[in-house]
């Protein structure tokens, strides 16, 4: 019963030894996993960033071409309003002249009878 005992006890140390084995090299594993899948984290958090800072970028330099298309428009209404200002003052100066001329020679044909 000794001897058996022996063999039982042996075995159990050898059986736990290798358990003891089998479980340092799954935990060695799974740290080994778990620091990759943290560096992955870590680099598209990078990557997030850097795409989140671009949109901003984005966003800001928008924001300057609506800012600059509003002051283009509104200096374009300035010109066409000056335009159709100086239009009006034309027509304006044609329809007297026209009158002036009208009036010139209608004296001067009073002056030549």
């Amino acid at each position: 019963t000794n001897t058996s005992h022996a063999l039982s006890t042996s075995s159990l140390s050898s059986s736990s030894g290798d358990s003891n084995m089998n479980n340092s090299a799954t935990s060695a594993s799974l740290r080994n996993a778990a620091a990759d899948v943290q560096h992955e984290v870590a680099l598209t958090l990078q990557k997030m960033s850097a795409i989140s800072n671009q949109l901003n970028s984005i966003e800001f330099h928008i924001q300057l071409l609506h800012k600059h298309l509003d002051s283009q428009q509104h200096q374009q209404k300035r010109s066409n309003d000056r335009i159709q200002e100086l239009e009006d003052l034309v027509a304006f100066a044609e329809k007297h002249l026209a009158e002036d001329n009208h009036s010139f020679f209608t004296i001067l044909t009073d002056l030549m009878k």
